[in-house]
């Protein structure tokens, strides 16, 4: 094996990273293998280290790039190679992710039609480990007033708070609200739970004479609107 001195390494170890860049600025991460993306992504953490080795480590012990970017922070940090910074940076990537999905629909604020609400609430759990609990209220207009999230749970449950909701609605004067929450971890069907739970904020809703538009669960790969769920006769919905 050669040894390569230490000035030619440092020369090959920054044109590896000019290459990397020079792809990136040109095609984007569309030809780029996990590894290489999560590599170039180190690089602004660890400006001086060869990070193609601790990208391929973190691949293997995650299995995927979501993998990583979905790992807890505790746990990236016990990555030998990964201190707090680092941790905290891959964090943000998912979050930042969710963000920008969210800022480029923001002029988006008429509901009025079922793929507009699925469309609406997407971004918002976009990186999300948790399940969460959310709701959009809106005016006559089908205008978004205000979006919150209610309760965040672990990673297989969540509480639906009925009367916040509620509270909220009667607050803002609204004048019908789409609930949504997420199963990270499992499919987009809704649990008997999530069906019980569902009829009390309608009934609660209802009691104010405000509208239940919908209530949409969200999996990692796809969705459903409970209106539209196998034998759904739920005639509170104002989407159907």
């Amino acid at each position: 094996m050669i040894d390569i001195p230490d000035k030619d390494r440092l020369t090959q170890h920054e044109g590896h990273r000019q290459r990397l860049k020079k792809r990136f600025v040109k095609d984007g991460f569309e030809y780029f293998e996990p590894h290489n993306i999560l590599e170039m992504a180190l690089f602004y953490t660890s400006p001086r280290q060869d990070t193609n080795g601790l990208a391929h480590d973190l691949i293997r012990r995650f299995g995927s790039l979501s993998g990583v970017l979905d790992a807890p922070f505790d746990v990236l940090c016990s990555v030998p190679g990964v201190g707090d910074e680092t941790a905290i940076f891959l964090k943000m990537i998912p979050e930042l992710a969710r963000m920008y999905s969210q800022s480029r629909l923001a002029e988006k604020t008429v509901l009025t039609e079922p793929d507009d609400a699925v469309a609406f609430f997407a971004p918002r759990f976009l990186g999300r480990t948790n399940e969460v609990f959310m709701a959009a209220f809106l005016n006559a207009r089908g205008e978004v007033i205000a979006t919150d999230v209610f309760s965040e749970g672990d990673g297989s449950a969540v509480v639906m708070d009925v009367m916040a909701v509620t509270r909220r609605a009667y607050a803002l004067g609204a004048s019908a609200v789409i609930a949504a929450h997420n199963h990270p971890h499992g499919f987009a069907v809704p649990s008997a739970q999530d069906v019980a739970m569902t009829d009390r904020l309608a009934a609660s809703l209802n009691a104010l004479g405000v509208s239940l538009c919908d209530h949409i669960i969200f999996s990692r790969e796809d969705s459903i609107r409970m209106s539209r769920a196998k034998n759904s006769k739920r005639a509170y919905f104002v989407f159907e």
